[in-house]
Formats: structure tokens, C-alpha cells, sequence
């Protein structure tokens, strides 16, 4: 008797722990978006990720935006998604170790463009929803969530956030309650990730959504038969959003248990 109360308990835990955020009409409108993953980024023509070209080109086109944003040494959010700068820049220096000036200096992918400042992309894109993704480099600063709610207040936009820490997810939650918010989470066991074991089964299983309440969930589209995520999904039915479809055949697969996609190498 004592040990079926102990499994009821258990249960009731778990259920409370990935319950997220009830639906609401706000995140339905960013939930029927498509968006381009960095913006329609297309190396061969010489338009580079997260760049402004990519995301004229996306919005050109229809299609919402999906960004990530850090911060550089002198704190300005800006759009850039790895930490270090080698692999777009070919600088071996981390983002958060310069300052927006010193980032003026370097180029994207041999082209002329450069690391736009959050501000412009905004500036840019107007009402074309935004899907933006919060870094928090490094060792989980969220200096950038502050940084990005002051900017997002300085300007008439159509912007969600979303992040795979939920601490951040959370801080939107309590600071800018009315910002469509969303946790991003993949089947970890297969991420070198460089977090702990512990965390990465926290984070995979959504045992933060009782904390940090997303809207939605955005998980990645390979990894969408993962316990936790198919039972949050039947049992509360959050908006879901398929994260990085890469052609028409995963789009197929995906859709029965997405809302939409975040996409890339294809039109939808």
C-alpha cells in the first residue's frame, strides 16, 4: 500500500514538473509562423547566417525569422550564434570577449557583411515575427536576458523568445510577462553539450517547465518520440515548434506532432 502511495506521489510530481504554460492567443500567432533558421541564408551566393541579407530575404518572402542573440564584452545584444568567432568570423576569440566596436572590424564568411546589432534587426524586420533565441554565454550569464527586454521595449516589433535555459525562459516569464516565451530541449543523451549529466536529463525531460512556464516547447524534430516530450505534448498540449528541418520529407514526418517548423536548406 505504502509503496503504490510512493509511486502515486512520484507521479504527481513528475506531471506537476512538465506542466509549461496554459495555450494562449499569443503564442498561437507565432505557432502558425514558418521560420527561416537564421534567416534564408545561402553561402554559395554570399548571404551568411544571421545576417542582415538573410533576413531581408526571409521576410521578402514571407517567412518569420528565427535569430540567436549574446552579448559583447560592453554588454550590446547582438546576432551571432556560436560563442566563438572562428567558424564565421575566422577570429579565435569568444563574442563575449569584445566589444561591439572591435566586432565592427570582422566580416562574415569572407563576404562584407557584418554581426548586426540586435537593434538593427529589428529595425530591419518590423513586424515580421521573430523567433529569438537567448544565449546565455557564458557559464549561463543572463545579462543577455535584460539587455534583449530593454531593446525589445525601445521598439514596435513582433518578437518570442525562446532558450534551453530555462532560467532565461523564466526571466521573461517574471520581467516581460506579455512576451511569447519558449523552451527549447533535444534528446541530450546525444549532445556533447559540455553540462553536467544531471542537467542534461532535467533539461531533455522539461522539469523546468513548472519554473519557467514556456508557451511553447521547441524541440528538436529527430528527437520527437522522447518520453517526456510526447507525454507533455498529449497530456497538456502546448504549442510545439520543430526545430532545425532541413526538407520537405522531415517537414512531412514532423507534422503530426508540431505546430510549425524552424527550417533551413529548402523552401516550405
Amino acid at each position: 500500500m505504502w509503496a503504490l502511495l510512493v509511486v502515486l506521489f512520484v507521479c504527481c510530481i513528475y506531471l506537476y514538473l512538465i506542466k509549461p504554460n496554459r495555450r494562449r492567443a499569443e503564442a498561437a500567432f507565432f505557432a502558425k509562423q514558418m521560420y527561416a533558421h537564421r534567416g534564408l541564408h545561402d553561402d554559395e551566393n554570399g548571404i551568411p547566417e544571421n545576417s542582415l541579407p538573410a533576413f531581408k530575404h526571409a521576410m521578402e518572402k514571407g517567412y518569420g525569422v528565427e535569430l540567436d542573440v549574446q552579448l559583447t564584452a560592453d554588454n550590446v545584444p547582438v546576432v551571432f550564434h556560436d560563442e566563438n568567432l572562428l567558424r564565421m568570423c575566422g577570429v579565435d576569440k569568444n563574442v563575449r570577449e569584445v566589444t561591439c566596436q572591435e566586432l565592427k572590424e570582422y566580416r562574415l564568411k569572407n563576404t562584407e557583411e557584418r554581426i548586426p546589432l540586435l537593434t538593427e534587426v529589428l529595425e530591419l524586420l518590423g513586424q515580421t515575427p521573430i523567433l529569438c533565441e537567448i544565449k546565455t554565454y557564458p557559464n549561463k550569464n543572463l545579462a543577455v536576458c535584460a539587455a534583449v527586454a530593454d531593446t525589445l521595449k525601445k521598439h514596435n516589433c513582433s518578437v518570442c523568445i525562446e532558450s534551453f535555459n530555462p532560467l532565461a525562459v523564466r526571466y521573461f516569464k517574471k520581467h516581460m510577462p506579455e512576451i511569447v516565451r519558449g523552451q527549447l530541449s533535444m534528446d541530450f543523451s546525444k549532445s556533447d553539450a559540455g553540462i553536467s549529466p544531471l542537467t542534461k536529463v532535467l533539461l531533455q525531460n522539461l522539469l523546468f517547465d513548472f519554473y519557467a512556464k514556456p508557451d511553447f516547447i521547441a524541440f528538436q524534430h529527430t528527437d520527437k518520440k522522447c518520453f517526456s516530450f510526447s507525454l507533455c505534448r498529449k497530456l497538456y498540449q502546448p504549442f510545439c515548434f520543430a526545430w532545425t528541418v532541413i526538407s520537405p520529407a522531415e517537414a512531412e514526418k514532423a507534422k503530426p506532432y508540431f505546430d510549425t517548423v524552424i527550417f533551413e536548406r529548402y523552401l516550405p
